[in-house]
């Protein structure tokens, strides 16, 4: 039985994560996700501006979030995700 990859992106705002992200998951066949999920868009902009506490927390929900979704796509294919919980601990 193959088993599908689990890839983690991680790096600065900017650098070309989704890019390369993209790329990759499309030459390889791979599912494509990045964090937070399209969910939690919706209270990014007040996480964002709240307490390190806060915005840790909300970074964290979001990678739990993903990661049911994950845990399932690795069935199917390859996984590629832009930032995981490395970037939630820094």
């Amino acid at each position: 039985m193959k088993k599908n990859l689990f890839i983690v992106l991680e790096g600065l705002s900017g650098v070309g994560k989704s890019t390369v992200g993209q790329a990759l998951a499309k030459k390889i066949g791979a599912a494509y996700l990045q964090t937070p999920m399209d969910e939690f868009s919706v209270i990014r902009r007040i996480a964002d501006t709240s307490s390190l506490t806060t915005r840790f927390f909300y970074y964290l929900a979001s990678v739990c979030h993903a990661s049911e979704h994950i845990k399932l796509a690795l069935h199917q294919s390859t996984v590629i995700v832009d930032r995981y919980i490395g970037s939630t601990r820094s």
